[in-house]
This record gives structure tokens, C-alpha cells and sequence, in this order.
């Protein structure tokens, strides 16, 4: 486990020249950004990604699938998944993180699929060089890991991690780890601060929850300053998390700080776009918080000035 210095969230007031107030947020090394609205009246946004051309796709929890065309300002339907259960939040080479599904002992038994990462080739065979060349198991010991992404230097997985929730343990006990293959992250065993010979402690640790729901690193322009930074959306800590490695070795962390704390409720996915600014997504009509009217959102910053 290693400590962090923890930085300060700064907020300010601009007034533009026609006279309207316009937010500009800081952070504790002084990027100064704006947040600007995406879209609005969305269904529990789950997942974005961007295509070479520029278009954004997205998910909502429903089973819907939508296309956002480069410059236009309505998305387009593209698939509605009638099969998906809208009850709740179950779940070249092809990474998938699995939860335990509330059975806890699963995330040890080899022989269980469940709170894994699994590594498969594109067409779905087991790649030779897996830890065991007939399991599609690369890493085990994950209650719930929701976000992974893989340093644009060093090539390191990072993944984010949902702790205990209560009936299976204290609360708290969120984590970002670094997976590697073969390695046990620890569920039931260790979590929290815990630590046991052969088990892998996460590289960072959040008591109380922050409930991360996804990860991603930094690799655009527009803010040099978050290059190579890793940052998650969360749920419960109702915030964007940004967590500065150190360059010359990212598996130390040099600090990390909280954006836009509380000022849209919960934040799921957090990501760059081509365009080089962060776009993330709020997940207010999920039951969990009081939506705001037009949520629920997707977002970007963008440089204030």
C-alpha cells in the first residue's frame, strides 16, 4: 500500500463578457477547466467509447445502444438488447472483470469464472499463453473490479475495485490495483489495509467508499498536464478521481485529488475523447441519488481559457 498526498479541489468565478457568471474549477497544479453538457435526459449512461472517425457510442442500463455523430447534437438509436434485465447491476486480446455475485467464495475456486479477470482471444478461444493455457483465468481475487485500462507508457493494467458492502464485509475497502497475470488480489481472503504472504495488496485504498464505476488513463493535448494521469468516475464519492503516477515508475503513486466533488451527484464512467477532453457520465436514475432535472448527463471538461 503506498500513501498519497492528497491535493485540493479549488473552485472559482469567472463573469464572461456578456455578464453571466460562468464556473471555471481548478485543480491543486492549476488546470483550470470548464464543464460543458454533452447530452441530456439519458437512461443510467454505462458505458461510452469513441470510434477513429470521432463518433461517440453508448450504453444505458435499459439495454440500449446509441450513436452520437462527430458535431451532431442528437444521438441515434443504433440497438435495444430486449433480453437485459433492468433490476440492477450485474454483470486484440479481450479483457472481462467479473464480480463474485454476492458469493464471495467464488473469487478463490479456480473452477469458478466469477471475481476474476478473464483474457481470451477475439474469437473466444483461451490464448496459449494464459497462466493456465486452458482456463480463460488470468488473474483471481476481485469482489467486484468495474474499470481497467492499461498505462500508455508502461503498459501496466490498472483495474478499479468495488469493496465490501456490508453483508460480506465493512464498508469501504474500494481499491485500484495493478493486475498482473497469474496474481491473487486477495477477496475474501485480505481486503482493506489486510495483508497475507502470496496475496496482492492494492496500490490504492478508499475508506469510506468512493464506489469506482470505471478507469481510464489520460493520453490527449488539451491538458498536459494529465497526461499518463489515471482517473475514475465515483458513484458514491460523487466525484471524478485523479490519481498522478510517478513517471519514471508509474507503480508509485505522487499524488491524487478529487474533481468536481458533489457538484453532479454520481459519476460513473470517466474517459478521453479524441478531441482531448474528458467526457464522463452521471448515474443519478439509478435509485441512489435525487436526479436533477435532464439527468441523467453526459459531460466534458474542457480547458477554461
Amino acid at each position: 500500500m503506498l500513501s498519497t498526498a492528497r491535493g485540493l479541489f479549488l473552485l472559482v468565478f469567472l463573469t464572461s463578457a456578456g455578464g453571466a457568471q460562468e464556473k471555471t474549477f481548478s485543480t491543486s497544479d492549476g488546470v483550470r477547466f470548464r464543464v460543458e453538457t454533452v447530452l441530456t435526459n439519458l437512461e443510467i449512461p454505462w458505458s461510452i467509447v469513441f470510434d477513429h472517425e470521432g463518433n461517440m457510442y453508448f450504453t444505458e442500463r435499459p439495454g440500449r445502444l446509441s450513436m452520437l455523430r462527430k458535431g451532431a447534437g442528437t444521438p441515434t438509436l443504433i440497438a435495444t438488447i430486449s433480453e437485459v434485465r433492468h433490476i440492477g447491476e450485474g454483470g486484440g486480446k479481450l479483457y472481462i472483470t467479473t464480480g463474485d455475485a454476492a458469493v464471495r467464495e467464488i473469487a478463490q475456486d479456480p473452477n469458478s469464472l466469477g471475481g476474476k479477470t478473464l483474457r481470451v482471444n477475439d474469437d473466444g478461444t483461451i490464448p496459449s499463453d494464459n497462466p493456465n493455457p486452458r482456463s480463460p483465468i488470468f488473474a483471481v481475487g476481485f469482489r467486484n473490479a468495474q474499470g481497467i485500462d492499461w498505462h500508455p507508457e508502461a503498459g501496466l493494467q490498472f483495474q478499479t475495485e468495488h469493496g465490501p458492502s456490508g453483508f460480506d464485509g465493512p464498508g469501504g475497502g474500494d481499491e485500484v490495483n495493478i493486475v498482473e497475470a497469474g496474481k491473487n488480489y486477495g477477496w475474501p481472503v485480505i481486503h482493506h489495509r489486510q495483508t497475507k504472504p502470496g496475496y496482492e495488496a492494492p496500490l490504492l485504498e478508499y475508506t469510506p467508499a468512493v464506489a469506482p464505476g470505471s478507469g481510464s488513463f489520460y493520453r490527449g493535448d488539451a491538458f498536459p498536464k494529465f497526461k499518463n494521469n489515471f482517473f475514475f468516475g465515483g458513484l458514491r464519492g460523487q466525484r471524478i478521481q485523479r490519481i498522478v503516477l510517478d513517471p519514471k515508475n508509474p507503480r508509485n503513486v505522487v499524488s491524487e485529488e478529487a474533481l468536481l466533488q458533489g457538484g453532479f451527484q454520481r459519476i460513473r464512467d470517466v474517459l478521453p475523447g479524441p478531441d482531448g477532453y474528458m467526457y464522463f457520465s452521471t448515474s443519478n436514475r439509478d435509485g441512489r441519488a435525487r436526479p436533477a432535472s435532464g439527468d441523467d448527463r453526459i459531460m466534458r471538461i474542457v480547458p477554461a481559457n
